[in-house]
């Protein structure tokens, strides 16, 4: 026998003792193994619900091709990713697509149901937060809104007394605080009209928009609204801004962005 013939021999008994080993643990084993590790990820919802639906749909596309056991290899491991497929639909509380549903778009630019809302505690803990533009902004702002100005359009904010400070002798303006000095350039770069700090404070809806437009592109540049969030405190994201220590008067960018998470998430829970 020729040493390729025996090569293939060996690895035909390994593939062999393999599927045995399989064909001999139990639906109950595998079960209990995907129990174990639910409890393992109760920790990171979002990974498990992304890890969830992948799994899921993948394995689904093998169960239109599934036969009854057979001594093919090939068709074995299909039947078994259909059991696995099962198992998991069971877990998760996932229900088998019809014939005709429609499967998931699994690219990057496909448009998934709403991420899992992140808990206080994960929020506490630095967890990001699952960010949808729509169906979230509006929480984001006001959030935003509570921490600068208790949701005061009107509000007026003390005059800076830091000598060493770009805004010294400037004071900030509205719902949002937009410092007095950045008014004009704001408005005009994201309304589209440059406004005068008094027709900035007297006009509610601008200020909205201005706010929703800057986190918008904030958020597309750097992927977390956290990251949003601190360039609209101190011009950098989070991570760049805490090595430097951004801070104001009153308080270092993590507070800030820590009362804004705690906030936020409050509004998600309703």
């Amino acid at each position: 026998m020729s040493l390729d013939a025996r090569q293939e021999r060996q690895r035909l008994s390994v593939f062999n003792s393999a599927l045995e080993d399989w064909r001999s643990n139990s639906t109950q084993d595998a079960q209990d193994s995907i129990r174990r590790g639910r409890g393992l990820i109760q920790d990171t919802r979002q990974s498990q619900s992304d890890a969830a639906r992948r799994v899921k749909a993948s394995m689904r596309q093998g169960e239109s091709s599934r036969a009854e056991k057979s001594t093919d290899p090939n068709k074995e491991i299909v039947s078994f990713l259909g059991s696995w497929s099962s198992i998991i639909d069971e877990e998760f509380g996932g229900e088998p697509y019809a014939e005709d549903e429609e499967r998931p778009n699994l690219g990057e630019d496909s448009k998934s149901d709403r991420p899992p809302r992140v808990t206080q505690r994960e929020a506490d803990e630095g967890m990001f937060m699952p960010f949808d533009l729509e169906e979230d902004m509006d929480n984001a702002l006001s959030a935003l809104g509570s921490i600068e100005s208790s949701k005061d359009y009107s509000a007026l904010g003390p005059v800076i007394n830091i000598k060493k400070s770009m805004y010294y002798g400037d004071r900030a303006h509205g719902y949002y605080q937009v410092m007095g000095k950045n008014v004009g350039p704001w408005t005009k770069k994201y309304l589209g009209k440059e406004m005068t700090k008094e027709e900035f404070l007297a006009d509610p809806e601008s200020q909205d928009k201005l706010a929703k437009t800057f986190l918008t592109k904030e958020y597309k540049k750097h992927g977390t609204i956290e990251d949003a969030i601190s360039v609209w405190f101190t011009g950098s994201p989070l991570a760049k801004a805490k090595k430097k220590g951004a801070a104001d008067q009153n308080i270092s960018v993590n507070e800030y962005v820590e009362r804004w998470r705690q906030d936020y998430v409050k509004l998600l829970e309703g």
